[in-house]
């Protein structure tokens, strides 16, 4: 049982922390962004259709709120993906 849990919460912080990572260079004056964004977005796209939103609809900020809500997704990720692997 616990050894589920261990698993299911490295699979989601991976697939949640991706998405992050991708929504957090999305801008173009980021100083890593790249195509690669792109795909890495479409990939996570999941977990990561509200932050996106957020950040193509603001320019600057919101960094902070971006990471917050990517963490509620990380909790919601991983209790999914637990019930999951549990059946």
């Amino acid at each position: 049982m616990q050894k589920d849990s261990k698993k299911a919460l490295l699979y989601s912080a991976i697939y949640v922390v991706l998405g992050t990572i991708a929504n957090l260079c999305s801008y173009g004056s980021d100083w890593c962004n790249g195509e690669w964004t792109f795909y890495l977005t479409l990939l996570t796209f999941p977990v990561s259709l509200i932050p996106s939103g957020i950040r193509y609809s603001t320019s600057e900020g919101y960094l902070m709120l971006i990471v917050i809500i990517q963490l509620i997704t990380l909790f919601f990720t991983w209790k999914i993906l637990l019930h999951i692997m549990r059946k």
